[in-house]
């Protein structure tokens, strides 16, 4: 079993040093501004794992109460249950989030269906997910453009509030680099949900300082991105919706 200090070295460094966490964080604060300053009473993390955004969220929307959930425990997991059958009762939740997940769930229409039932009206969700990105290990269904979920969740009822690109063609490259050298160091993990041991941890340090290089180009990459218009080339996206009652229907494109 890893030792607290190995797993909190790890979790800061990539809090810190990952590109999609810092863009992930930055639209979570966009998102917040656009909302009523009203708090929100009850947010349900969907596919949880150890709930990297936990504290941001919870600032930055005034959260009372923090649902994290998963299929297997954790040390944030509160909720253990499958993503496709919430065990939550209908319209009682006031914000759904669910980072990168979606891809993994086969039923991911399920999942979808899900928010929409246990969300209330006026609720609002926040969904990331992979457009041009590797496969990740063993489990890994599909993958989607921004405006593929946008209209994922239109048919749902909801309106689109913002959307956003993980990067573009330079940061694509770069991430293809980083999961190369990760699948060259043997050890990987057999599932996305093993164990993590002091062996685990030891391998993903190797791997942080193989990719480090690598991961500062990938800032750069982003920077120099940005430079340029939005093209259809990106390794995610973000998207921030609302059920209705009352909220304004012009999509803000957080690429601008």
């Amino acid at each position: 079993m890893a030792t607290p200090l190995l797993v909190k070295l790890y979790r800061a460094y990539f809090k810190f040093a990952s590109v999609d966490s810092f863009l992930t964080r930055r639209f979570i604060a966009r998102a917040a501004n656009m909302s009523p300053s009203v708090g929100v009473g009850i947010c349900l993390d969907i596919g949880a794992g150890n709930a990297p955004f936990r504290k941001e969220l919870s600032r930055r929307f005034g959260v009372r109460h923090y649902l994290a959930l998963d299929f297997t425990s954790s040390d944030s997991v509160r909720v253990i249950a499958d993503a496709p059958a919430l065990p939550i009762r209908d319209q009682s939740v006031d914000l759904v989030v669910c980072f990168e997940v979606v891809q993994h769930i086969a039923r991911y229409q399920a999942v979808l269906d899900e928010m929409t039932r246990v969300l209330r009206p006026g609720g609002r969700v926040i969904v990331t997910f992979p457009f041009m990105y590797a496969e990740c290990d063993v489990v890994d269904f599909r993958r989607w453009t921004v405006a593929g979920m946008a209209q994922e969740l239109e048919d749902r009822g909801f309106t689109v509030l913002a959307a956003a690109r993980r990067g573009g063609a330079a940061f694509v490259v770069t991430n293809l680099a980083i999961w190369a050298i990760q699948h060259i160091v043997p050890g990987a993990r057999a599932t996305w949900r093993s164990r993590r041991t002091v062996a685990a941890y030891s391998r993903e340090g190797l791997l942080a300082v193989l990719t480090f290089p690598l991961v500062l180009l990938g800032w750069l990459a982003v920077a120099g991105d940005g430079l340029f218009s939005p093209s259809g080339c990106y390794t995610g996206g973000l998207i921030f919706a609302s059920l209705p009652r009352g909220v304004p229907t012009q999509l803000v494109d957080c690429n601008d």
